[in-house]
């Protein structure tokens, strides 16, 4: 653990006002103890606002970057001393190359789950192979499907 470099965060704003994020920051905080050298966080969301407040989710604070008052933590931006943080924002049109595959539901009786997800996972893996940047959303249900997104990582 010891050579983690990066913590990437994504769907950050689902996380920030939640008992979810509170237990996500409390395991960062706690990470931070028990490791060596800092880990770089990385939140990533589409649709963080606003981004100061989302950000310094993200910042470590120590002990004494806390005010006198409540023992709210403090964070510092761009500050030689403390973690530093940068806000990109991306915005604008991006032009998608988009494909969504999906197993047709005539083939959902009688037509073995198997074949058809193993054929899906060729699919997927041409296209990741096709393109420099791919993003693939699984279902996660816990059903025979897991095994199908065991075999895709393990095909790509």
């Amino acid at each position: 653990m010891n050579d983690l470099q990066w913590l990437i965060i994504d769907e950050m704003h689902s996380l920030v006002p939640t008992k979810r994020g509170t237990h996500l920051a409390l395991t960062m905080a706690l990470l931070d103890t028990l490791i060596a050298n800092p880990v770089q966080r990385l939140g990533i969301s589409a649709t963080m606002e606003p981004l100061e407040e989302v950000a310094k989710f993200l910042v470590p604070v120590k002990a004494d970057d806390r005010d006198t008052e409540g023992g709210n933590p403090i964070p510092k931006f761009d500050d030689e001393e403390s973690s530093t943080v940068h806000i990109a924002k991306v915005s604008g049109a991006r032009e998608l190359d988009l494909d969504i595959i999906l197993p047709h539901p005539k083939f959902s009786e009688g037509f073995p789950l198997k074949k058809l997800l193993d054929h899906n996972v060729d699919i997927i893996k041409d296209l990741v192979e096709a393109h420099t940047t791919t993003l693939v959303f699984a279902n996660t249900r816990p059903d025979d499907r897991n095994h199908h997104s065991e075999t895709f990582v393990y095909s790509v």
